[in-house]
């Protein structure tokens, strides 16, 4: 319902937390199999809220928004019951069911306010609502979270030509050392980042993780999606295979780096980044790891040894997908390894945390068992 969107945008502006309500209404069009509402309603509410939320480090409701997958699984699950006509109560992305689904206790179906317009009404206001504010939050966002501020904070390193990154040495490790590149999300260089290099790093590897986007970083998703979409439907990876490219120049330039163990891997955009980079520069790279990320159609002959991750569930890499990316690795004669998670979608292999166990953990050390073993031969 539109109109009940721009009120709770209204009320958002002037400083009303309907957190726990805004979710209901997210609930609601699922549940009703609204689907796409539901999508335009995140999308416009993050955008007047979850920006200066967490740009101020608050933990609030609109945190649940901020991150779609957080309240993925309890929208599937209410979605799941359509014989139900009560809604469940939703705390930061958890549904708490009474004993009985549709008992006395359950929440009251969220009501339709206001005058009742005409259909061609509702859509014009739904259009200059998401329409006007996406782009408006998305300016909003890099106004509130400083990409070159938040860069400076987490990079300690810099190229020559300077592309910053954040690097992880072994301690104690004088010669012969491995290097593992990895390529950040389409969020930008982040925290998570500096922990999976501090983990290569207790390895005995030099961890890098350079900065592919010039000094953008975000944990808005609208924004994220206008910083890969140039390399995404536009085919325009250049500037940031010259940005991987300056992180492996400056890891060879580093004392006691071996040139025969330079890996390069990346996560989601940065899987892509990182098969397109080993493509264009084979002769520097011993492996590749792409943890469900953009394959490419056509591989070269020369490409260095691939290692790949996905989940069976993946919306954006289906298994006829997978499937034809490893074809077309057999075809070119390149040596690969594919592993299929079913029970996993998108970006699992979230962080340092999330490795320590589940299949996570199998992808991680999956890779780097890869790593040694391309060196090997």
């Amino acid at each position: 319902n539109p109109r009940l969107l721009i009120l709770l945008l209204f009320s958002r502006l002037i400083g009303w937390h309907p957190g726990n309500y805004l979710e209901l209404l997210a609930v609601e069009m699922v549940s009703s199999h609204q689907c796409t509402n539901a999508c335009l309603a995140w999308i416009a509410l993050t955008v007047v809220g979850a920006s200066a939320d967490v740009h101020a480090g608050r933990f609030s409701p609109w945190l649940a928004f901020q991150t779609p997958s957080r309240i993925q699984n309890s929208l599937i699950r209410v979605a799941d019951r359509p014989h139900c006509n009560r809604l469940p109560a939703i705390r930061m992305g958890k549904e708490v069911f009474p004993d009985e689904c549709c008992g006395p206790t359950s929440l009251r179906k969220v009501p339709t306010w206001g005058l009742d317009l005409p259909a061609w009404a509702d859509a014009l206001l739904a259009v200059v609502s998401v329409g006007g504010l996406l782009p408006a939050g998305i300016k909003v966002d890099e106004a509130l979270q400083d990409g070159t501020t938040r860069i400076d904070s987490i990079a300690n390193e810099i190229a020559p030509d300077g592309v910053r990154m954040y690097a992880a040495k072994p301690a104690g490790v004088l010669e012969g050392i491995p290097v593992v590149v990895l390529v950040h999300q389409f969020f930008g260089l982040r925290p998570r980042d500096v922990g999976l290099c501090d983990e290569l790093a207790e390895l005995g590897y030099l961890g890098i993780a350079p900065d592919c986007y010039g000094g953008a970083t975000t944990t808005y998703v609208p924004r994220a999606i206008s910083l890969v979409l140039p390399a995404a439907i536009g085919d325009k990876w250049e500037p940031h295979l010259q940005a991987v490219d300056s992180a492996v120049d400056w890891a060879l330039s580093q004392p006691g780096v071996d040139p025969e163990k330079v890996y390069v891997a990346g996560f989601c955009f940065g899987g892509g980044v990182a098969v397109r980079y080993s493509q264009w520069r084979p002769e520097k790279v011993k492996a590749c790891g792409v943890f469900y990320g953009r394959p490419v159609t056509q591989a070269s002959t020369d490409l260095p040894p691939v290692y790949a991750v996905f989940g069976a569930k993946d919306g954006q890499f289906p298994p006829a997908a997978v499937d034809a990316f490893e074809s077309e690795l057999q075809r070119c004669g390149v040596r690969s390894e594919f592993r299929r998670y079913p029970d996993q979608g998108h970006a699992f292999v979230s962080d340092r945390k999330a490795i320590r166990d589940g299949d996570a953990k199998d992808a991680w050390e999956g890779w780097l068992a890869f790593c040694r073993s391309a060196s090997a031969k």
